[in-house]
């Protein structure tokens, strides 16, 4: 890596790591990602590493705003703005291979990825846009005491503002429990969790459990499935969801057990979409969806948009999920095969 390139973030990056910082986390602490990354499998090292060493290559991209959603390919800054979100997972990586190597070339390269970010980027708190920091939250647990002081501290001050911003979102937005709601409340989770603030969590606990009741109907069906007649949105509503409680799981709190007042739980929707997932069933993607952009990305051939819709789509949230509940674990392994150590570390697994 040429340092040369990066000496704006200079100051930001030549203090030495804090030796203990405030232990927040989104879904494992760094003393617990060690102690897993230690105990990798060869093969497990073998990915981090090559993935780790993919991401050396990336040059940090980071954006005032970004902006996909809505958007087709080649639109309006959608394709500026999925180049820099490759950032993302590139700094996961890159603290999964520090992790497993000890390799001050990673550490230094995850950092410079993090404070890019932190320096520019300006939340837009549309949660489309910006579900995918999930990876920063998840490069930031494992580096831990290794980040330097003063980019913890604007890590913090960054997860603050999404957990605000985020919450406010929610809260204006009740009336509407579709997938971007399930989405606000994963990203206001790992942030609340990251804070460590108690009454950010106890908030979002609290709306988790609206959105049970008023996303998932009385059959296990999703709101969004009513809508757009899709499997694919079945997956994107409850991925968030499913997310957001692991996240309070590796805190030892069981969200995934919640009943909304009506009954609905989190394993009603998981449970019918099994069916679809297993192979048993099948389903024609779109064909009766009553929102107009999907239409519109069906005839511009986006992938996905039509046809019979895929069970491999399902494998990361089977395979989360069964970090919930055990039950799940056969079809996890059947739709995403052995999890990568990164998935292992955001499951909390040890």
């Amino acid at each position: 890596m040429h340092k040369n390139n990066f000496l704006p973030l200079a100051l930001l990056l030549t203090a030495t790591a804090s030796t203990a910082h405030a232990q927040g986390f989104a879904f494992t602490n760094s003393t617990l990602a060690v102690n897993n990354c230690k105990a990798a499998s060869p093969a497990e090292r073998q990915q981090a590493v090559a993935a780790a060493n993919d991401a050396m290559a990336r040059f940090p991209h980071g954006m005032v705003h970004v902006h996909t959603e809505g958007l087709l390919p080649g639109q309006a800054g959608h394709d500026e703005s999925e180049q820099a979100m490759r950032d993302w997972p590139a700094a996961r990586d890159l603290a999964v291979g520090y992790c497993v190597t000890g390799n001050p070339a990673y550490l230094e390269h995850a950092d410079q990825i993090l404070a890019t970010w932190m320096k520019t980027y300006q939340p837009n708190f549309n949660p489309i846009d910006e579900t995918g920091l999930e990876n920063f939250f998840l490069a930031a647990d494992i580096l831990g005491d290794a980040m330097p002081a003063p980019l913890h501290a604007a890590w913090l001050s960054f997860a603050a503002k999404l957990s605000s911003g985020y919450l406010a979102s929610i809260d204006k937005n009740a009336g509407k429990p579709d997938n971007w709601q399930s989405h606000r409340i994963k990203l206001a989770a790992m942030a609340a969790y990251t804070t460590a603030d108690t009454g950010a969590i106890g908030h979002v606990e609290s709306a988790f459990t609206t959105q049970l009741g008023s996303n998932i109907q009385s059959d296990g069906t999703t709101l969004d499935y009513g809508k757009r007649d899709a499997i694919h949105y079945v997956v994107y509503d409850l991925q968030p969801l499913v997310t957001a409680a692991l996240a309070a799981h590796d805190h030892g709190e069981n969200w995934y057990g919640i009943h909304a007042a009506d009954g609905a739980t989190l394993g009603m929707a998981l449970d019918w979409l099994m069916p679809y997932a297993n192979g048993t069933e099948t389903h024609q993607e779109f064909n009766n969806s009553t929102v107009r952009f999907d239409a519109t990305r069906r005839t511009a051939g986006v992938p996905g948009f039509s046809g019979v819709w895929s069970p491999g789509e399902a494998g990361t949230l089977y395979l989360f999920a069964s970090a919930l509940d055990r039950k799940y674990a056969d079809l996890a392994y059947q739709l995403a095969g052995t999890p990568k150590l990164w998935q292992r570390l955001e499951m909390g697994m040890s």
